[in-house]
């Protein structure tokens, strides 16, 4: 039958749009054809092409990162699967619903010497939620039913029990396109098609939520605190029901900058902590730490220091680098979190516990306001320009721990590959943002992590928002000057091997894929910049150039304003 892998396509496509897939990522190649004429074909389908695998992956991720729901990716066979891999990492670790679709070669060409063919089976190993085998078509009615509770399974896999990414292999065998006429049975499974299309069950996600009795307890344990804290680190979305509870119980909220609560004019709101936690004497007796674990490093031993008892609100992960945690409370953070405001109606806090935590963050406060030109003040010049319906994407490296420290309360979205931490993808994840949100975007990254994600800056030409990509450029991956490495080994010769300075002609770089530039050496150009940027479409890269070894001064200098 001609039509069999066409009618098995569209089956297995019309099943994944029932189960809610509305956005997909094809990049070309010749043995998912069936799958791309299937996609192509719905008009209910939003489909982006995309040549890089690598970029389709991460802009896929930062659709689904936006929208909560699963983006698919497809893919030919051979080592475009393989390109999916740093994404599915992030997917894996940032709990990120992503749907991979790799075709493949019929069973017979594997292990035949058969070119672009390989062994996909266990592609991904243990980082994807689910791993489906489609097998060949089949016009038999119980393979048709198979289909689609592949398609449903592979669907609910990506957002339950915990989101991230899902593998489906699909194979096929020539030939890949439809023949324009039908046969007698062709016309029958065209029909029968149609009727199961029609009858895709649905499926209900569970939704984890803590018992009124483990809400009970923390609370009892809570009023029994006089020194308890709140540390909110990166979630998906935020859990605003912690500015009333920590509020209500006296407490310091200590708001990662990817934590969505660093709202101004909240008395109980800390957004300085990184410059004085290595220094202070303040010690809690409590902590509820929510989200994923927070940004900075100094975190780390500020808990490992002071080992109080922890309990850690998390959706999916028992996440615990410090070994501190006394308890666990999984699920669903934001409703966790609101029913623990909901009870927070005494505290035995000593009053002078906040206080001094505002004592603390205003001195850091003041401190970094006195900085000169530097990545601390274009961090903060572009906080303060967003749009109030914009978004800001943070790259990783120094470029999120300076939006931790350095940038002052905003009420923005913010959005981070906190998943692995890499550096790898950037640009093509703010770019699919952007697509998905239809907002303006800033993404905030360092010159080395540009480079790494030149070849996405081709994916500005699917925005039509403003997409301000802020490039800071200190001459390399300067975090390493913050490491003990640097004290150790002085050569500069040496330190390049780390650092590796990019030698990336930016301006270049941008007119290669057509996209606006700008440079800014002081405040006033990067300002004016922004100002410009907002009022275009699409993309623009703001390259802001800062003394390349800057970043570790300030930092010091800062702390030293606030050691105790």
């Amino acid at each position: 039958m001609n039509n069999l892998l066409t009618a098995w396509s569209e089956l297995f496509v019309a099943a994944l749009v029932a189960r809610g897939i509305r956005d997909v990522v094809v990049c070309p190649g010749s043995r998912s054809t069936p799958l791309v004429l299937a996609v192509c074909r719905r008009d209910d389908l939003e489909v982006v092409s995309i040549v890089d695998e690598r970029s389709a992956a991460f802009f896929a991720l930062g659709r689904a990162r936006v929208t909560g729901r699963p983006t698919a990716v497809i893919c030919t066979s051979g080592t475009a699967g393989a390109h999916f891999y740093p994404a599915v990492l992030e997917a894996e670790a940032a709990a990120v619903p992503l749907l991979l679709i790799t075709a493949d070669r019929p069973h017979e060409l594997v292990d035949a010497g058969a070119p672009q063919t390989m062994e996909q089976r266990g592609l991904f190993g243990g980082h994807v939620r689910a791993e489906i085998e489609l097998g060949l078509p089949d016009p038999h009615p119980r393979a048709l039913d198979g289909v689609v509770r592949a398609a449903v399974r592979a669907v609910h896999r990506t957002v339950s029990p915990t989101p991230g990414p899902v593998h489906v292999n699909f194979r096929a065998r020539k030939p890949l396109e439809y023949a324009a006429a039908q046969t007698e049975a062709e016309r029958a499974l065209a029909d029968a098609v149609a009727d199961r299309a029609a009858r895709v069950p649905d499926v209900t996600a569970p939704v984890a939520r803590a018992s009124d009795s483990t809400i009970a307890e923390v609370r009892a344990l809570v009023a029994g605190s006089q020194r308890p804290m709140v540390v909110a680190g990166p979630l998906a979305a935020p859990a605003k029901a912690a500015l009333r509870f920590a509020s209500a119980i006296g407490a310091p909220l200590c708001a990662d900058v990817a934590s969505g609560l660093r709202v101004a004019d909240e008395p109980a709101v800390i957004d300085a902590a990184d410059a004085f936690l290595d220094t202070t004497s303040l010690r809690p007796d409590l902590v509820l730490r929510i989200g994923a674990p927070p940004t900075v490093t100094a975190w780390a031993r500020y808990f490992e220091r002071h080992r109080a008892p922890t309990i850690v609100f998390d959706a999916h992960v028992l996440s615990d680098p410090y070994g501190t945690a006394t308890r666990f409370v999984p699920g669903d953070v934001a409703a966790n979190v609101e029913g623990l405001a909901a009870c927070a109606t005494t505290s035995n806090a000593d009053p002078s516990w906040l206080a001094a935590w505002r004592r603390a963050n205003a001195t850091a406060r003041a401190a970094i306001a006195e900085l000169p030109w530097s990545e601390a003040r274009a961090t903060a010049a572009l906080v303060s320009a967003l749009p109030t319906n914009a978004l800001l994407m943070a790259g990783n490296s120094l470029a999120i721990r300076h939006l931790d420290l350095y940038a002052p309360p905003f009420e923005q979205r913010v959005l981070a590959q906190r998943g692995v931490n890499g550096i790898d993808g950037l640009v093509a994840g703010a770019a699919g943002a952007a697509v998905a949100a239809k907002a303006p975007l800033a993404l905030m990254l360092g010159d080395v992590s540009l480079l790494h994600d030149v070849g996405s800056l081709r994916l500005a030409a699917l925005v039509s928002t403003p997409l301000v990509i802020v490039v800071l450029d200190n001459g390399g991956g300067r975090i390493f000057e913050m490491l003990p490495l640097a004290a150790r080994e002085p050569s500069e010769e040496v330190m390049q091997k780390f650092t590796t300075p990019p030698g990336l002609r930016i301006d270049a770089a941008a007119a290669a894929f057509g996209v606006r530039y700008r440079r800014a050496e002081d405040e006033r150009a990067l300002r004016s910049s922004l100002d410009e940027a907002w009022t275009c479409e699409g993309a623009t890269i703001v390259h802001v150039v800062v003394p390349p070894h800057d970043a570790t001064k300030i930092l010091a200098r800062v702390r030293e304003a606030c050691r105790t």
